[in-house]
């Protein structure tokens, strides 16, 4: 009997009896045909009923959309040199001119917004805290404490409360209780308690559910601090992520780099060539995007986990470095109360191979295969092309909507994965309020109870729309100064250039073994 996988899984389709992950051999991809979705891509029109919003009619200017849906450079075309180059160039300075302009007009209440976020013991012994002033610490967590426990007595969940001003989202995870301290705003509590989820497999990601429940259970004072270390920087780096609103947290998908599908498939092969008997799977990301990855057959990788697992290789000290690192992970979603073992080593400057294993003994089998790999890559010009597919993510202009469409988010709920132009993994100088606008209104959607929405709001001079069905979710900032047709014309040019190009975009099969 086959079951549908779960919202957040990577893995496209599993065997219900023995939990065994079937891929199809070079099938094309049906990202918006899922779920009884027709086989053309679905269209809006200024007519639709669910589309009506009050826009006056303002006349714009005759410069032709269509001359901006010019050839989309993709990995496998040669770097652009010459005039090419400053063409190239031009158009990129143009749309990141824009689009900060846009955002630095919008009032985004959410992006003026910090939250703290408290983890600490069911005897109220501090674990973590994002906030800088600890002299507050001590007593806020005696208070919550006593709070939590008084719902605990009465067997009642507590989920959040409200002040004047501030909402305190609670979340249980005994003997764990993780609270989100946050000013009064249009996030749902929902939301809130999705950080704090990530945050607690953040720590079970350290040390397991059972040695948490073994060590506190036994001896509740307990300092778990101590046993967190160093490691208390993977869960700073991640507070800090979800302040940002990095796309990776509340979509709880991942972004694979644009690739041509053979040259994927190709990178693919060579690692399954090269697997020793205990790799479980075998990871090549570049600048904490994936880039190919292959598994064990009966293996469920979840996009958490793996944000969980380029956070840490990408984003902190610890990890990126010229260094081989072999050390023990728990992945809360695959089993929280076991490690697993990750060897991990940069192959180049930007481009890490993530090796697992559940032997503690065969960190040398794992040795061996990265330097096959790593030859193997050198040789033949492939980390080249990677880093040649990664820059150009960058720089390419791959925003047919463009100038109507400032920015865009297209998130595939069958494959867990999200596409945004010009997105950079955990980017410090990335815009605060684009990502904020996206989280707001992924929110609003997730929360609903229909299958399919379509939502406009004006906000001055730009529009934010919300495009929802059964298999995507499109979220765009729009200038608003035309008739509502020019940008419902453009979210259709650009779906249709998704579909054509979501082999690219999107890994929409595994390879499994």
């Amino acid at each position: 009997m086959e079951q549908q996988p779960s919202e957040h899984s990577f893995v496209p389709s599993t065997n219900e009896d023995v939990g065994e992950t079937s891929f199809g051999s070079g099938n094309s991809s049906a990202l918006l045909n899922a779920d009884g979705i027709p086989a053309g891509l679905p269209s809006l029109a200024s007519s639709d009923p669910d589309v009506h919003v009050s826009l006056p009619e303002i006349k714009v200017n005759g410069e032709n959309v269509e001359q901006m849906l010019s050839e989309i450079l993709l990995e496998d075309s040669p770097p652009p040199n010459g005039d090419n180059v400053s063409l190239v160039s031009s158009a990129n300075e143009v749309y990141k001119d824009k689009l900060q302009r846009a955002m630095s007009s919008f009032n985004c209440i959410l992006a003026r917004h910090t939250r703290k976020y408290l983890i600490f013991t069911s005897s109220g012994k501090p674990v973590f805290s994002n906030v800088a002033d600890e002299s507050l610490e001590p007593s806020t967590v005696a208070a919550l404490q006593a709070i939590i426990s008084s719902f605990e007595v009465i067997k009642e969940d507590l989920i959040y409360f409200e002040t004047r001003s501030t909402i305190i989202v609670a979340h249980s995870a005994s003997p764990l209780n993780l609270v989100c301290i946050s000013p009064l705003t249009t996030l749902s509590p929902e939301f809130m308690k999705n950080e704090l989820k990530l945050l607690y497999h953040q720590i079970l990601s350290i040390i397991t559910n059972k040695s948490i429940s073994s060590i506190l259970d036994s001896r509740p004072n307990y300092d778990l601090r101590r046993l967190i270390g160093s490691s208390e920087q993977f869960l700073r780096v991640l507070s800090s992520d979800l302040e940002r609103y990095e796309p990776f947290s509340f979509l709880n998908a991942i972004s694979p780099i644009p690739l041509r599908v053979s040259f994927r498939d190709q990178l693919s092969q060579l690692l399954l060539k090269e697997k020793p008997k205990s790799l479980i799977f075998a990871l090549l990301a570049v600048r904490g995007r994936l880039v190919c990855a292959i598994k064990a057959r009966k293996l469920m990788l979840h996009a958490s986990d793996l944000y969980l697992i380029f956070l840490s290789v990408f984003n902190t000290q610890a990890f990126n470095d010229s260094m081989e690192h072999w050390v023990p992970i728990c992945l809360p979603n695959l089993n929280p109360n076991a490690y697993l073992y990750i060897y991990s080593h940069f192959v180049h400057q930007d481009i890490a191979l993530i090796l697992a294993s559940n032997e503690n003994s065969s960190f040398f089998d794992m040795q061996e295969m990265r330097n096959t790999v790593s030859l193997r890559l050198k040789e033949r010009f492939w980390l080249q092309k990677i880093l040649h597919a990664a820059e150009l993510d960058q720089t390419s202009f791959r925003n047919p909507g463009f100038p109507c469409i400032l920015h865009y988010l297209f998130y595939s709920k069958k494959y867990s994965q999200f596409y945004a132009p010009g997105y950079t993994f955990n980017a410090k100088n990335d815009p605060k309020t684009l990502y904020a606008i996206y989280a707001g209104l992924h929110d609003q959607v997730f929360h609903r109870k229909r299958s399919l929405s379509i939502d406009v709001e004006i906000h001055g001079s730009l529009m934010l729309f919300t495009w929802s069905t059964s298999s995507f979710n499109f979220y765009c900032v729009a200038n608003a100064n035309a008739n509502l047709q020019i940008p419902i014309a453009n979210i259709n040019k650009i779906l249709r250039w998704i579909r054509r190009e979501e082999t690219r975009l999107f890994i929409c099969t595994n390879i499994s073994f």
